[in-house]
């Protein structure tokens, strides 16, 4: 068969056995679907009911336009391209704030072996780039920070990188060859000295008061178990409690809160935990390193476990009053949105700047939610600058996709011109044979 006579094949479809189960199963998805809406449309109202008597509940404060903070926000991407050569991994980040016209953006590119975790390095390394963006030095009491990730989840991502360093360094010790002569060890090393050092982005970042976190992504179960709760009370069919591992907090309370409500902000390690006991190792929160002969490369380890709430002892219990979680729905069309923040934000009045209200009715918090609620509309179901920081972080990505294997390419085809043996190397080294 020579090479052309590909294009003359006809179109390829489905043979019926195929597209007759696929069908099967978007019926099956479909029925599970609908029982899972009836289930909610059935116990939505109870439950509602529910959280009201536990004081889980409440309505937000009318608060004059003139009191609002400033909306900034950042968010960023990342992607990982294999190359014959390795895996060149791209991370963007950008930093919009509408009101000041302040846009600020960072990209990085960096050359990794072909890995399996190579998309554990570029989410760190993604998450390394917003966090830089997000340091100390851009605290203004009347600017609120918004962070795409959750609290939460930049930890999980940071213990996920050290797991991964971790059982890097065993395999290569195990195997009696050096980790300094590694090249995978070198760039995770580098990443975690820029991240996770004394004067890291990490740090800088959980320091600065004034992020907050309305995460797409950041699920937890603490409703969800307080809907068991109830359930188990009533005692409802088993077959019901069944639907509830197919939700999540977020999706349960944008048919439960109505519009103007939230709920009473909670410890974010409550909020994450499957029972009532939160006696839980440090471990939890990021990979350690006590059990190996190799150094913490989380230098900032203890500092950053202080402005989380984390005790330095393990064997105290995490009381958690340091980061907390409220769901919030500002409007009838909007969808309940997941905001973690600091305890700074639960202080009580301007005249009280010592006294906190952890029922979220302090003058602090409302205006938050008011901001929140003013920086949306029907066209963005999220803030304008978080939308604008989204576009702007994947066309940079996409720039640099493109610019920088085509500037590669030229640049070494004109310092080795006339060096074919080299030239052939190089090609080998900038595209992926895939088979």
């Amino acid at each position: 068969m020579d090479n052309n006579s590909f294009q003359d094949l006809p179109d390829i479809e489905l043979d019926a056995e195929i597209a007759q189960q696929i069908l099967n199963e978007a019926e099956g998805f479909s029925d599970r679907t609908a029982e899972l809406a009836r289930f909610i449309a059935r116990y939505k109202e109870p439950y509602r009911n529910y959280l009201i008597n536990n004081g889980l509940i409440e309505n937000t404060i009318n608060i004059d336009d003139s009191d609002s903070f400033v909306l900034a926000a950042v968010d960023g991407a990342s992607r990982v391209v294999p190359r014959g050569g390795g895996s060149m991994v791209v991370g963007s980040a950008y930093k919009v704030s509408i009101v000041n016209e302040v846009q600020r953006g960072t990209v990085d590119v960096v050359s990794i072996p072909n890995s399996v975790d190579a998309d554990s390095f570029a989410t760190l390394l993604r998450i390394h780039l917003e966090l830089l963006l997000l340091n100390r030095e851009s605290i203004d009491d009347d600017v609120l920070l918004v962070l795409d990730h959750s609290f939460w989840g930049i930890m999980q991502a940071t213990g996920r990188a050290l797991a991964s360093y971790k059982n890097l360094m065993s395999q290569i010790t195990e195997a009696g060859r050096n980790p300094q002569q590694d090249a995978m060890i070198m760039e995770w090393m580098r990443l975690f000295n820029a991240s996770l050092n004394i004067d890291g982005s990490f740090l800088q970042m959980i320091r600065n008061k004034q992020v907050i976190s309305l995460s797409k992504q950041g699920i937890s179960r603490f409703f969800l178990l307080k809907f068991n709760e109830m359930l188990t009370e009533d005692e409802v069919p088993e077959k019901d409690k069944t639907f509830i591992t197919a939700l999540n907090d977020r999706v349960l309370l944008k048919h439960v809160l109505r519009a103007g409500e939230f709920t009473v902000p909670q410890s974010l390690y409550q909020t994450v935990s499957e029972t009532d006991n939160i006696r839980w190792k440090r471990s939890r929160f990021a990979t350690g390193f006590d059990d190996t002969p190799f150094d913490d490369p989380f230098e900032s380890r203890q500092l950053v476990f202080d402005e989380y709430g984390i005790p330095r002892d393990d064997s105290q219990e995490i009381v958690g009053r340091r980061i907390f979680i409220s769901y919030y729905r500002p409007y009838d069309w909007a969808r309940a949105y997941r905001i973690e923040f600091h305890e700074r934000m639960l202080v009580r009045s301007r005249d009280e700047p010592n006294t906190m209200d952890y029922s979220g009715q302090g003058t602090r918090f409302q205006i938050l939610l008011a901001s929140i609620k003013r920086s949306l509309n029907r066209e963005n179901m999220e803030p304008t600058a978080q939308v604008l920081a989204d576009l702007r972080a994947k066309s940079a990505i996409g720039g640099a996709l493109q610019a920088v294997p085509e500037k590669t390419f030229y640049q070494l085809r004109q310092t080795y011109r006339g060096n074919t043996e080299l030239l052939n190397i190089i090609d080998s080294l900038l595209d992926e044979e895939r088979t």
